[in-house]
């Protein structure tokens, strides 16, 4: 389009120089003379009158019109590719959930089942958003049949477990020193409770076998592998089962070095949730100190 307007603009400019000229020829043969000139090439006699006109002939030489080149576009200059946003992971972590009899007493129903949804109510939507949720089950899932039971040995039923995997939680933590409250036979009926109903939802801190507890959980999301690690400082004096001597998850440091240079070696991070401190006890102890240090150092 530009183009076009400026051969327009110059044909007319042209036109108007043209134009001119013929009007100054016109107004130049108005004049007479007195005298009879001699002709040359660049005259011509006009012949019958009394007075001689002599009207010079102008040669014209036509200006070719330029050739107006095309004004290159400018050559784009590539937007820098921009650098991709490194994966992230958002982490929720939740707990104790410590099993006194006033709260189970909340979410028993009329027909004598249980329904413990309402504990979650206020943080579930906060849950529900992080892309991985951790809780830490602080009392054992053995089941109605077994009794249920609080302070001090505790046995919850199975449908808070229920409620957490409906709350959102992906992640169940095991490994405190309530998980042998009911022995055994509490363990293995929480376990089978998880395997049973909820198979993709990992629970850690109890084993059934030594190779369970040998494996790191890794959880990867958008290339980026995280290992969880779960264990407790003890188990109120309770003693593990002679036969099941892998039943918990506790803190004893070659088997916890073990599990970290394993996770080093599979993840990218590695989270560690101890079950520790001294009760009712705000400051850092000098156990943590030293576990912290374990941590860091493998």
């Amino acid at each position: 389009m530009k183009l076009f307007m400026g051969v327009k603009i110059h044909n007319k400019k042209k036109k108007l120089f043209i134009s001119g000229l013929v009007l100054a020829l016109c107004l130049t043969g108005c004049g007479k003379t007195g005298n009879r000139q001699e002709n040359n090439a660049n005259s011509v006699e006009t012949v019958g009158t009394s007075d001689e006109v002599v009207v010079p002939i102008l040669e014209t030489v036509a200006t070719p019109i330029p050739t107006i080149q095309p004004t290159p576009e400018p050559t784009a200059t590539p937007s820098p590719t921009p650098t991709p946003e490194p994966p992230t992971i958002t982490v929720a972590m939740v707990g104790d959930m410590l099993m006194h009899e006033r709260v189970m007493e909340s979410g028993l129903q009329e027909d004598g089942s249980y329904e413990f949804g309402h504990l979650f109510q206020h943080v579930e939507e906060r849950i529900q958003q992080a892309d991985l949720a951790l809780v830490n089950q602080e009392t054992i899932l053995g089941g109605t049949q077994m009794g249920l039971t609080g302070y001090p040995c505790f046995n919850s039923p199975y449908e808070l477990g229920t409620a957490e995997v409906e709350a959102g939680f992906d992640v169940i933590l095991h490994a405190t020193n309530h998980a042998l409250d009911k022995g055994k036979k509490g363990a293995m009926n929480c376990m089978n409770f998880w395997e049973e109903q909820y198979p993709d939802i990992p629970y850690l801190g109890i084993n059934e076998t030594k190779e369970q507890q040998d494996r790191v959980y890794i959880y990867e999301q958008d290339g980026m592998k995280l290992a969880i690690l779960n264990y407790t400082y003890g188990t109120n004096g309770i003693s593990t089962p002679a036969d099941m001597p892998y039943l918990v998850n506790y803190l004893e440091k070659e088997q916890v070095v073990e599990d970290l240079q394993l996770a080093n070696e599979l993840a990218d991070f590695t989270i560690v949730c101890p079950h520790w401190g001294k009760e009712y006890y705000l400051g850092v102890s000098s156990e943590q100190k030293k576990w912290t240090q374990i941590f860091l150092e493998y």
